[in-house]
């Protein structure tokens, strides 16, 4: 049995990791503040303005930059503000990423995988338990994970655990040219941007793939095309990333098998109705990128919106570390020069 996460933003937050669009903007805003150029200042300021319009997700942001590109009418002048962006995110996340250390909480890290491992199924919602005992029963399990962050962080927890799953960032690593942008060229405001070669190659996420000539996105569309069980965990169903809810909408049409989206923020002791909406709403949110030519009802049936935290045994562990980090970061941000 072929088993794929996807794994999102929300990962990073379940550890404690401060890798939230909010943490990186109170960084951003104040990096070299003084030595900002008219030009960064004016992008800094118009972020600002999108943040207070109600841009609070990654993939909030990502749309939110198809939009700023509306207020620049010189394609060279936004690419100086992207690049200043791009890199200023990836200064920070490393900060974030440095804090790693599994190896002090080796005991939960590697109870928690030998749980997903063999005995998955429990870790789901109880009234969900039976049918994927059930799906699992006398099968083996190949992990695959398809990580949408920057970090590292799955990579070092699958390490620790010595696991022979497969990994593929497919909007590269903090050592490589991260890849931060948008899905299609309908979300780009200003078209006249698209006119210009390097903007489409960088800012369109699977034309940077290929410019690098790194194949991740090819490669993880195969593991998909492949797995009998997807599970979305940490991921906003934003619209920056629309081309995988519809590759996976069309893999639940053609084919007998299950999608499960953690969704996360459901109160403890909530009645069943309420839970029930909720997945009803998420799963709704999800159907919303599927292509018209899909049969929704029956995509619907395949979907299974899970509460319990599949990574509840890791849940925190960086946040003793990072709460004692906090006064020195503030510290350190307010007087970069």
């Amino acid at each position: 049995m072929n088993i794929t996460f996807l794994i999102g933003n929300g990962f990073d937050l379940n550890l404690g990791l401060k890798t939230s669009y909010h943490n990186f903007l109170d960084y951003y805003y104040l990096k070299d503040m003084d030595d900002d150029n008219e030009n960064i200042k004016y992008f800094k300021k118009i972020i600002r303005e999108e943040r207070d319009n109600g841009i609070d997700t990654w993939a909030d942001a990502e749309i939110s930059l198809g939009r700023v590109t509306g207020k620049f009418d010189d394609v060279d002048k936004f690419l100086e503000c992207f690049e200043d962006f791009s890199i200023k995110l990836q200064e920070y996340l490393l900060l974030e990423q440095n804090k790693i250390d599994f190896n002090i909480y080796e005991e939960n890290v590697l109870h928690n995988f030998d749980t997903i491992s063999r005995n998955l199924y429990t870790l789901f919602d109880e009234n969900y338990q039976p049918t994927f005992e059930e799906f699992f029963k006398n099968k083996s399990k190949n992990f695959t994970f398809i990580n949408l962050n920057y970090t590292n962080s799955i990579e070092e927890y699958l390490e620790l655990n010595n696991s022979n799953a497969k990994i593929i960032d497919v909007h590269n690593s903090l050592s490589e040219h991260i890849i931060i942008g948008l899905s299609n060229e309908s979300q780009i405001e200003n078209k006249e941007f698209l006119n210009d070669e390097t903007f489409k190659q960088f800012i369109l996420k699977s034309s940077c793939d290929e410019y690098f000539n790194k194949a991740k996105y090819s490669l993880a569309r195969s593991y998909i095309y492949d797995s009998d069980l997807i599970i979305l965990y940490g991921t906003s169903l934003g619209e920056s990333d629309m081309h995988w809810w519809k590759y996976i909408c069309n893999w639940l049409d053609r084919y007998d098998k299950k999608l499960i989206i953690y969704n996360f923020g459901i109160p403890p002791k909530t009645f069943k109705f309420n839970r029930h909406k909720k997945e009803t709403q998420k799963k709704n949110e999800f159907l919303e990128f599927c292509p018209s030519d899909v049969n929704k009802q029956s995509i619907k049936k395949k979907i299974y919106c899970i509460e319990n935290n599949i990574f509840e045994e890791i849940k925190d562990i960086f946040k003793e570390s990072n709460d004692c980090n906090i006064n020195n970061e503030k510290s350190n941000i307010s007087n970069v020069s």
